[in-house]
């Protein structure tokens, strides 16, 4: 079950036919735990689940290949495999797309049962829903062009299910990539195209722009493809600054899906890290207790790349003033003044000394390290400075 939604409501009733759409569209964003669902009914109720699923998807996708192929082959004039059919003909169309979508569903059972046999019911039918829509929509449309594009499109989304039923959501980029290219010598270039746009969703791009310009747009990250698709493999570029508004708007929620990112996200995963480490900066960067702020950016992510490879440079620089800020025993209280301080004068001194030099360390880093410890330096610096009159 995810959350009210239950795989066992699916019936041929109307709240069971919304049901199913739910599930459709569950299977389309979260295919593998759409397979986790399904895995939990008994053998008999998996394969009456499917069943009942492509029946209520039946009439959309018929009538997507209809208008597919009306549009394609009678505004557009794509070429005809079969001479003898009208192209303005709505009815000959419908039979065509008929026998299309029984066709699909013909390889859809066969693979699934395949599979079925193979690596388990759950998988090998959840497999078989998607290579029969798929195949339904591509035998159902005619014509090279058309044929090309959509066989593409839809395939390319088959794989990316069969790799999110796998559990494995990272192979969507090279997997377009690769495929795409293999693709594109073998069936033509609007085929390769096609295949290496669909895969990793790549087609979600100038929405995620949208989203990213003139200004992040946090209030609507809900609404953001990587909120509620699990696969998405090519990366969106940028994406942090909608996850710092988003959590700068919430920051428990905001937190949540940072670390969501980064557990279970793989081409996300970087522009999580970078969320995160720009919100813990952000956050050493308030308040007046030098020492706690040093110490929570000791927590700043590594790694092997990007600015990840400059973070244990960075964390030594910053034990380097959290060793001068315990020697002048400043901790959460201010400096003593000038007239009191005797031999702290001259700590305090090295202490700006060295919150200087580390402002002008800090701007050959990449981003976000650059301009956010660029920020947090000034104020550490000013707030010595007060400390100091």
């Amino acid at each position: 079950m995810i959350g009210r939604h239950d795989v066992k409501g699916v019936d041929f009733s109307w709240a069971g036919h919304q049901e199913a759409l739910w599930w459709l569209g569950a299977f389309y964003r979260k295919p593998k735990r759409f397979r986790k669902e399904l895995g939990g009914l008994s053998k008999g109720h998996q394969i009456l689940v499917i069943g009942q699923l492509y029946a209520h998807a039946f009439p959309y996708v018929l009538a997507l290949t209809v208008l597919g192929r009306y549009l394609g082959i009678g505004a557009l004039g794509a070429p005809l495999e079969d001479p003898q059919i009208d192209p303005l003909s709505l009815i000959q169309h419908f039979e065509e797309a008929a026998l299309g979508l029984a066709g699909g569903l013909t390889y859809g059972l066969g693979i699934g049962v395949i599979f079925g046999l193979v690596v388990g019911l759950a998988f090998g039918l959840s497999l078989g829903l998607a290579v029969a829509l798929a195949f339904g929509l591509v035998i159902g449309l005619a014509g090279e062009l058309t044929f090309g594009i959509v066989f593409g499109l839809v395939f390319g989304l088959a794989i990316g299910l069969s790799i999110g039923l796998a559990g494995n959501a990272a192979l969507g980029l090279a997997g377009g990539i690769a495929y795409g290219f293999a693709f594109g010598l073998v069936g033509g270039l609007p085929l390769g195209l096609a295949f290496a746009v669909s895969l990793p969703r790549a087609y979600y791009l100038p929405l995620h722009w949208l989203f990213l310009y003139p200004r992040p747009k946090a209030q609507a990250y809900r609404w953001h493809p990587v909120a509620w698709d699990d696969q998405c493999g090519v990366r969106f570029g940028g994406l942090h600054r909608l996850l710092v508004g988003f959590s700068e708007q919430d920051p428990e929620k905001g937190v949540q899906e940072i670390d969501r990112l980064i557990d279970e996200y793989p081409s996300q995963q970087l522009e999580a890290l970078r969320a995160k480490a720009t919100l813990m900066i952000r956050e050493a960067g308030q308040g007046g207790d030098l020492a706690r702020n040093l110490a929570t950016l000791q927590s700043l992510p590594e790694g092997k790349k990007g600015f990840l490879a400059q973070t244990p440079q960075v964390k030594e620089w910053l034990a380097e003033v959290g060793s001068i800020v315990n020697e002048a025993e400043v901790g959460s209280r201010p400096f003593p003044h000038e007239a009191e301080q005797g031999p702290h004068g001259a700590v305090q001194a090295a202490l700006m000394e060295r919150l200087e030099r580390l402002r002008d360390e800090v701007s050959g880093l990449r981003e976000p390290l650059a301009s956010e410890l660029h920020r947090v330096a000034e104020h550490w610096i000013a707030l010595v400075s007060d400390e100091k009159t």
